[in-house]
Order: structure tokens, then sequence, then C-alpha cells
């Protein structure tokens, strides 16, 4: 089920808000996280969820994060309050200390008002920077 008319996700490094009523959004990622070794740390990860035009107003969000070769997390998280049918929400789901063992595909799902199917999947993929590895000495 659709949770919105228009949904968007943007994977970064940071969200930071400004004056205004603005966020800045840092380090934006295109499908692929690439990290110079394997194992990594990450010290931010940071999914912004875009929703326009809000199909069935929610009160909950659950979120299961999957890395290759980790155990998922999970996050519970509380909606913005006053969510209306065809209202607009912008919501930052942010994690620290990301550690990064393997490469491969890694994966958000994000579940709505306590449905036991995802609402919403996002899959990138964790890499190796080649470049590095293969640099003369």
């Amino acid at each position: 089920m659709r949770i919105a008319e228009s949904q968007y996700v943007i994977l970064c490094d940071d969200v930071r808000n400004e004056l205004g009523n603005k966020i800045s959004i840092m380090g934006v990622y295109l499908q692929e996280v690439i990290v110079n070794k394997i194992p990594a740390f990450l010290p931010k990860l940071a999914l912004v969820i875009i929703l326009e035009g809000i199909i069935k107003p929610f009160e909950h969000v659950k979120a299961k994060f999957f890395l290759p070769g980790a155990e998922p997390m999970n996050l519970d998280l509380h909606a913005p309050g006053n969510l209306q049918k065809g209202s607009n929400n912008t919501m930052v789901i942010a994690m620290g200390g990301i550690k990064i063992s393997a490469p491969g595909t890694a994966k958000y799902e994000l579940y709505f008002s306590n449905r036991k199917k995802p609402d919403m999947v996002y899959e990138f993929s964790i890499k190796e920077n080649p470049d590095i590895n293969n640099r003369p000495t």
C-alpha cells in the first residue's frame, strides 16, 4: 500500500536543521555507499523520507535496517503529530555508529501504522573503493 501520492527517499551522511524551517542535507549517496576499505565505520547515516499527499495518516513508524553480514537493526519511531490526509511531511531517520563488515546490498524497510508488510523499501549497495586498493605505492 502506498502511504502517499508521491514518495521520495534520500540517503545521506547527515541532515542539519537550519533557520527558517529549512534543512541541509550533507553527503548525498547515489545508490552506492563507497568506503575506502571494509571493515569500515560511518559516524552517521541518515534517510530523508519525503511524503507528498499523504493517503492514510499514521501515528507510528517502524524501520528495519539491514546491512550485509550483520543482524537487522529495528527502530520504533513516533510519527509527527497532526498528519492529515492530503498533507505533506518530511521525516529524517538518522543512525550513528554504523559498522560495515561486508560489501553487498543494504536496505531500509519502513512500516507505517504497525502493518505486517513494509510500506517502503529502500535498497542500496555498499562497496569498497577500487581506486584506493590499486594505487601504486
